[in-house]
């Protein structure tokens, strides 16, 4: 996940606006349901399932998309 998050950030030099759930940071994030996320370590052919594993979707900090989950 830092590879992704706050590596990426750093090797861009946006460390300080992204890469971390922050205040004052951008965030673009997805929900997923799944127990953990080392579970797709564990079983990689989850990836296959993830279209139906999407709970919600936020970009710029807006609701994107939503399923209807408890």
């Amino acid at each position: 996940m830092r590879t992704y998050t706050n590596n990426g950030a750093y090797l861009t030099y946006y460390e300080k606006v992204r890469g971390s759930l922050e205040a004052g940071k951008l965030a673009d994030l997805v929900v997923l349901d799944i127990p953990d996320i080392r579970e797709l370590q564990k079983n990689p052919e989850l990836c296959f399932l993830m279209e139906k594993k999407v709970l919600l979707t936020m970009v710029g900090g807006v609701v994107r998309y939503q399923t209807d989950f408890p």
